[in-house]
């Protein structure tokens, strides 16, 4: 595993890394090491999100007359 972390957009924790092609196929459940222990995982195609995902942030004016992400 080369990188991981929790991907709000999909909802769980995400990885990325090298596999040996025997195992590549999407679909397919392996086990990954993770600080020790071995953490169960599928393999999927990229991208985890598709590529017209959008995240809509809402700008409010606040009180002092700037915006502001809510």
């Amino acid at each position: 595993m080369t990188s991981g972390l929790v991907a709000p957009s999909v909802g769980a924790p995400i990885a990325m890394g090298y596999i040996d092609r025997d195992y590549a196929s999407p679909g397919t459940q392996i086990s990954l090491l993770l600080r020790g222990k071995h953490v169960p995982a599928e393999v999927i195609r990229l991208p985890f999100v598709k590529h017209r995902y959008q995240n809509t942030v809402k700008i409010q004016s606040n009180s002092s007359g700037g915006k502001s992400n809510v």
